[in-house]
């Protein structure tokens, strides 16, 4: 069996590789890349790659992917290949990019969806979910590297299951929300004359935390402002 591994999060890239390793599985070959628009060095085990040129190539290759990723995965390929998808959000509540971001503005549980993909955007069949904490002082970045530790837990226990396809499914429920990168940048650009709650310009600060640059305003001297917010529990 030939696995391509295509995760652009670096822990959980290296953690997965390490799990593989470690339970030595035999007559499986693994293959890891990364999304050739991420700035990452490429190394002689590690490589970029295009998943809409390359991926008629995949399909003769490759007997399973684990994608934790942006690009779009092409019908033909998620016809033809099994594809299992990690994502950071509890879906179909919010399908598409930033999940987190979106889970706390929306008031959405926070955690994690392991699914099979078809042709639509995080609409497969899903195999595992599990919520993490979303508290009041947990940036976006907070909640990630919760969604992190727990992916990894699961893994280690399940990774032989999800290469030997020994796991039940069930479809995904009503209700889908899907965002875009443009739902994305607009939340990043705050507006000043907003009128918001406190809990409510809390929680888009915070669900902002992504890096140091993500949110902004626009001053009327026409100057841009990076927004960080740092939130810290403490005893009354």
């Amino acid at each position: 069996m030939k696995i391509l591994v295509l995760i652009d999060d670096p822990i959980i890239r290296n953690t997965f590789q390490k799990i593989a390793t470690d339970k030595t599985i035999k007559n499986v070959h693994f293959d890891y890349r990364f999304s050739y628009y991420e700035n990452t060095k490429e190394t002689e085990n590690l490589k970029p790659i295009n998943i809409s040129k390359e991926y008629k190539d995949l399909i003769k290759e490759y007997d399973l992917v684990f994608s934790l990723c942006s690009q779009i995965f092409p019908k033909e390929l998620v016809d033809k290949v099994r594809c299992i998808n990690f994502h950071f959000g509890i879906l179909p509540y919010v399908c598409g990019v930033a999940p987190i971001t979106f889970s706390i503005i929306n008031n959405i549980p926070t955690g994690f969806t392991v699914h099979l993909m078809n042709d639509k955007i995080d609409n497969g069949d899903i195999i595992y979910q599990e919520q993490v904490e979303n508290n009041i002082y947990d940036t976006a970045k907070d909640i990630e590297i919760k969604c992190q530790n727990k992916l990894i837990e699961y893994l280690d226990k399940n990774l032989l299951k999800l290469i030997y396809n020994d796991y039940s499914t069930h479809k995904q429920p009503e209700g889908r929300r899907y965002f875009s990168i443009k739902d994305f940048n607009k939340l990043c650009k705050i507006d000043l004359e907003e009128k918001l709650t406190g809990l409510e310009f809390i929680n888009k600060l915070r669900a902002l935390k992504l890096n140091e640059s993500s949110s902004y305003c626009i001053s009327k001297k026409n100057e841009k402002i990076n927004i960080s917010v740092s939130l810290k529990k403490t005893k009354l």
